[in-house]
Parts: structure tokens; C-alpha cells; sequence
């Protein structure tokens, strides 16, 4: 059965940084960000707007920095995301399994755009010991896709793909997708995309665009009428 976290359910799994400083032992996350290259443009990402170049970490970098955590206690997650793609780079699938076997974290993660997932990414993703794919959608449509993206995306294909991960995978692996409110303004949307995606990820959210306590008040607003 699939669950539909709110801002609250995602906050009541925080501790309260101030009541367990100092983090003697080392952080509770770690958040690699392997690349910078990413095959989207999405028109609000905060990366798109700035002059980076798209650089890459090479495997043997991204060993070195890896071996520099041993020493502190397990983390609660290693969360592969950043300014760039994830599944851009070509090793994805190794970098996953070299922290899997260092055993230095509690959870791996990877935080995607999902349309790199082929079925052979999904297989090698899952072989290697990743525990949690997050998904990030920019829209309910090809022609949704192309409008934030600026890109061609199969929006069909792309779940497609998540439906083979979904059934690819064992059960203490998470398929986990959002989408930003401002794609599905109102209720009726909102009820639409639960209902397409219940049975598709085993969590899923509706994140909030613009942070700011005002537009908090809105989502939460909506999301009671709509659930």
C-alpha cells in the first residue's frame, strides 16, 4: 500500500538539531553531488540560472572522498543528488556499490529527474544496494515536460520505466516521486495525481514551490481538501 506524505509525516521524522548538538559522531546525511551536468533545464532550478560547468567526479575521486568518512558512526542516509543528474554519470551503478560495501550508512539514496531509468539502469541500481529512488516529476504530460524542461521527455515511457523498477524491486527498497504544486494547482488535479500514482511508488509528495510560510499555508490548505 502506498503512502502519501505530507509536510508533517516528513517533519516528524527529524530530530531536533538543537537538542543533539554536538554531532560528536559525525552528521546524519551525507549528500554526494558526483556531477553537474544535467540533461534537463528546468526553468525554476536555481543551477540553470548560474554559470557552472558540468563538471564531473571521477570514480577513483569519488573512492577517495568515500574512505575519508571511515571513523564516524553510520549515517542515517548517503543521498547521491546535487546540481546535476545523477544517472548521467556512467558510474552510477559502481559508486552505489562501493558505499554498499563499505557498509558506512544506514540508507542509500539517489535523487532523480527518473528519465535515465531503463530497465538495465533499474537492474544495476538495485544489484548494487540502492535502498530509495526519488523521483522527481516536472509534470503530468510529454507536453507539461517539454513546457519545464525544455526537453522531450515520453512521458508514458518514463513510467513505464518506474512501474519496472516497482516490480524489480524487493520490498525494502523505496520508490518514492513528488511533484510541485504549482503543476497540479487545484484539488481536482490533485486528486488525479494521487490516484495515478498510488499504485505506481510507495511514497509520494506534493512539494511546495516557493517555500515561504504564506505559500505553506496554501499547499496545506489544499491538501486538506483534497485528501
Amino acid at each position: 500500500m502506498s503512502r502519501f506524505l505530507t509536510p508533517e509525516d516528513c517533519n516528524s521524522k527529524r530530530e531536533a538539531l538543537h537538542e543533539v548538538l554536538p554531532l560528536v559522531n559525525g552528521p546524519f546525511c551525507i549528500r554526494f553531488m558526483v556531477t553537474l551536468a544535467c540533461n534537463f533545464k528546468c526553468y525554476y532550478c536555481d543551477y540553470q540560472n548560474r554559470e557552472f560547468k558540468a563538471e564531473t567526479m571521477t570514480f577513483e575521486d569519488f573512492k577517495k572522498c568515500v574512505d575519508h568518512l571511515d571513523g564516524f558512526e553510520r549515517f542515517k542516509v548517503f543521498n547521491f543528488t546535487g546540481g546535476g543528474e545523477p544517472l548521467t554519470h556512467k558510474d552510477i551503478a559502481r559508486m552505489v556499490e562501493y558505499v554498499k560495501n563499505k557498509d558506512i550508512t544506514k540508507t542509500i539514496e539517489i535523487t532523480t529527474n527518473g528519465s535515465l531509468l531503463t530497465h538495465q539502469m533499474s537492474d544495476a541500481l538495485l544489484s548494487a544496494g540502492v535502498d530509495r529512488v526519488k523521483v522527481s516529476l516536472q509534470g503530468r504530460s510529454s507536453q507539461a515536460y517539454r513546457e519545464t524542461c525544455g526537453v522531450a521527455v515520453d512521458y508514458d515511457e518514463l513510467k513505464e520505466q518506474l512501474c519496472y523498477f516497482r516490480d524489480a524491486k524487493g520490498p525494502d527498497v523505496i520508490l518514492f516521486a513528488k511533484i510541485i504544486d504549482q503543476m497540479i494547482p487545484t484539488p481536482e488535479e490533485r486528486s488525479s495525481f494521487i490516484h495515478e500514482y498510488q499504485d505506481i511508488v510507495d511514497e509520494y509528495e506534493i512539494d511546495c514551490l516557493f517555500p515561504t510560510p504564506s505559500a505553506k499555508e496554501a499547499v496545506s490548505s489544499e491538501y486538506n481538501n483534497t485528501l
